[in-house]
């Protein structure tokens, strides 16, 4: 507690931190703690691990950019109407918003100043994304468009039909566009001429609505929300390849691939799996997903789902729930964390975060692995009546006949200190 006081002095509230250590059950410490005055209702990293976007409360208007570092306020993004969408520039030194008026903004993170404004060019927006280097923007509304960020004109304007387009996305070499409608029509864009390539349609709706592209561009995996099924499409022709199924009740509401692309997570409201895209097979699955596994959630939400760019983890949350981690080797649960709404990785992959009404915990990944190795290597656990890990993750005290200091390392004892009773 001293350790993570010390270096959280300004943000750390130390009963408050207290109480966020007993909603989690694991046996050690998260790296760090920053505790707020409000409850915190949104919480995302930037691609480039220095920030992380959160907004608190009720207030909606506001967007409010923390260091990652130490949970200091960097800036305030003051946009007067409630958020309605909000996305981070791939180098994270953008962010796009637009609010409930369907005004875009474009904000620089480091200062926190407006660059751009767009106002009264869209109908209702369903999603936006920023190419890396800032200078496009595309916007997912009636149309799927194109925009220059520098002259706030619009270069493309893709007929996908007479429905909505609910998703946008660059390709990963950004030399195309998947848009997809709400009457589940899936097309493939070029931006060099504006003419699209391919286009795949379900007369069932199995397809569209939640998009994913594979890193390397060759995939693209598409499902449709309340149904069991995912869909697996070649980026090159629009072929479909293979097709995810999940219990005939269930309901699929996230897909997304690993950073590797050799596996992709599905989620739905009783179950989420991990699937092997080589092999075409499940490699696991958490069936009735909850902290207190002794109950069954069956209120109809699905967890939200998301792979640790080191390709080592995934996390599953919902506010029944809380926060789990999972291995992606085996399934095997690393970390639960009660209460926790909001759970986001690192883009770097070295810490995992949780928040807890108006406390951000920050985990170390390295900890949680080495503390993961070691148990694989535990001997004699009976012996132990309990067991704490140090903030950094290179020691364990062990409770026994007395107090055992071990190295996490090694796996050898260090010392060990007799007669405390506390």
């Amino acid at each position: 507690l001293n350790h993570v006081a010390k270096n959280n002095k300004e943000c750390l509230n130390v009963p408050e931190f207290e109480e966020a250590l007993r909603r989690t059950e694991e046996q050690f410490l998260p790296e760090k703690c920053f505790c707020y005055e409000n409850p915190i209702s949104y919480a995302e990293y930037s691609p480039d691990g220095k920030y992380i976007a959160t907004m608190f409360g009720d207030n909606y208007n506001d967007v409010v950019l923390l260091s990652a570092e130490d949970g200091s306020v960097i800036n305030t993004l003051n946009l007067d109407k409630v958020v309605q969408v909000l996305s981070f520039s791939e180098d994270g030194n953008y962010i796009v918003t637009s609010d409930v008026e369907n005004v875009v903004k474009i904000w620089s993170v480091k200062d926190g100043n407006c660059m751009k404004v767009l106002d009264d060019k869209f109908n209702d927006i369903y999603e936006m994304e920023l190419s890396d280097d800032g200078k496009y923007l595309l916007v997912a509304s009636s149309d799927a468009e194109v925009w220059s960020v520098e002259d706030e004109k619009c270069l493309y304007t893709f007929d996908c039909g007479e429905y909505d387009v609910t998703s946008v996305r660059f390709t990963p070499d950004e030399k195309y566009v998947i848009t997809d409608t709400k009457d589940n029509v899936i097309g493939l864009w070029s931006l060099e001429n504006g003419q699209q390539l391919w286009e795949a349609k379900d007369e069932k709706g199995y397809f569209g609505n939640i998009i994913d592209i594979s890193p390397n561009g060759e995939y693209l995996a598409a499902t449709t929300m309340y149904q069991p099924v995912s869909n697996l499409f070649s980026m090159k022709t629009g072929e479909l390849l293979w097709t995810i199924k999940h219990h005939e009740n269930d309901e699929i509401s996230a897909v997304l691939f690993s950073k590797d692309g050799k596996y992709i997570a599905t989620s739905g409201n009783n179950e989420f799996k991990l699937w092997s895209v080589d092999d075409r097979k499940c490699m696991w699955s958490v069936d009735n997903f909850n902290i207190d596994r002794d109950e069954r959630i069956d209120h109809g939400q699905a967890a939200e789902i998301r792979l640790s760019p080191n390709g080592k983890y995934l996390c599953a949350t919902n506010s029944y729930s809380g926060s789990r981690l999972f291995s992606i080797e085996n399934g095997e649960c690393v970390l639960e964390v009660k209460n926790s709404t909001i759970s986001d990785f690192s883009s770097d992959g070295t810490h995992f975060v949780t928040v807890c009404e108006n406390v951000i915990l920050l985990w170390s990944l390295e900890h949680i692995e080495n503390v993961r190795l070691y148990k694989q290597k535990l001997d004699n656990p009976e012996r132990y009546r309990s067991e704490l890990f140090t903030p950094d993750g290179k020691y364990v005290l062990r409770s026994g006949r007395g107090i055992e200091l071990w190295s996490v390392e090694s796996g050898k004892l260090i010392d060990t200190l007799y007669g405390i009773s506390g």
